[in-house]
């Protein structure tokens, strides 16, 4: 049995290959993972006695075992549209997907089994124009488009260089968010419609192998612990409050010397806590 406890980290959601001095080991007949009736997450891996496998060395049983599988804090996923167009080559570094609603930049996706990182975004057409004239009122926000179901609620759509978020979707028609992120509020007459599916993706992420993917490939994103987001927004936050004002705002001093709103601390410590480096309590 392999104890996988004491570090944080460390915790087991899955074993997709396994090796013992150098011999392969059948992760679907040959191992099993404990505690089955509570798992994942998964604290010990055992062999199944029931086969001819065993745990062995070859000129030495020190790091004779190597293990391949899903380690983290969680490996909870949430669907995130497909891909737009297949994923030829391994070296592409660009994907396109169908909703960008759902997908941002630092976003950890999984196509099939290969594991991308999101650098960046831009725009890309979606081959849709205005159907119907709009003027440069805030009250005009219904866009006619082709097709409503080529849209996701939540997205953002660009109009010439208005930006627009969708609000809802009825049949053919988005109901939007005028004058979106900033842009500036104008007349549109027959526009390109462009939504931000064109992603610039780190391939092969986290331990996987870049591969090609079809297209209407399944999409699936990463969702981080609830907590570690709320940091994560709380410090995003906090960060642009302070640049913008010149580091003037009252803040207090961390733990570990950092400087961040006063409220903003017991998040961070909170998740420290829970998330944080541990010393290790056993080792295999």
């Amino acid at each position: 049995m392999i104890f996988l406890v004491g570090l944080p980290g460390q915790l087991l959601f899955g074993v997709t290959s396994m090796t013992s001095g150098g011999a392969a080991i059948d992760v679907a007949t040959q191992v099993l993972l404990e505690p089955n009736a509570s798992g994942p997450p998964y604290t010990s891996v055992e062999i199944n006695i029931g086969t001819s496998a065993s745990f062995h060395g070859a000129s030495s049983y020190q790091r004779s075992i190597a293990l391949t599988g899903v380690f983290g804090f969680g490996a909870d996923e949430d669907a995130a549209g497909t891909l737009a167009a297949a994923v030829s080559t391994t070296a592409a570094t660009t994907i396109t997907v169908s909703d960008s609603s759902a997908i941002g930049t630092g976003q950890i996706l999984r196509i099939d089994s290969e594991r991308m990182i999101v650098t960046a975004r831009a725009m890309l057409t979606t081959a849709q124009t205005l159907q119907t004239p709009v003027g440069a009122s805030t009250a005009e926000v219904i866009m006619a488009v082709t097709t409503g179901s080529a849209y996701a609620i939540g997205e953002t759509i660009l109009l010439d260089a208005e930006r627009m978020r969708i609000l809802d979707i009825a049949g053919n028609n988005l109901i939007v968010k005028r004058a979106w992120d900033g842009t500036v509020l104008a007349a549109h007459s027959g526009s390109t419609i462009y939504a931000p599916r064109l992603l610039t993706v780190s391939r092969g992420a986290l331990g996987t192998t870049a591969a090609t993917h079809l297209i209407s490939t399944a999409i699936a994103k990463h969702r981080p612990p609830e907590l570690v987001q709320t940091l994560a927004v709380g410090l995003a936050i906090d960060t642009e409050q302070q640049e913008m004002s010149g580091y003037a705002r009252f803040v207090a001093q961390g733990a570990r010397g950092e400087q961040r709103g006063v409220g903003l601390n017991a998040v961070w410590d909170q998740a420290f806590n829970v998330f944080g480096k541990q010393s290790r309590t056993e080792a295999i």
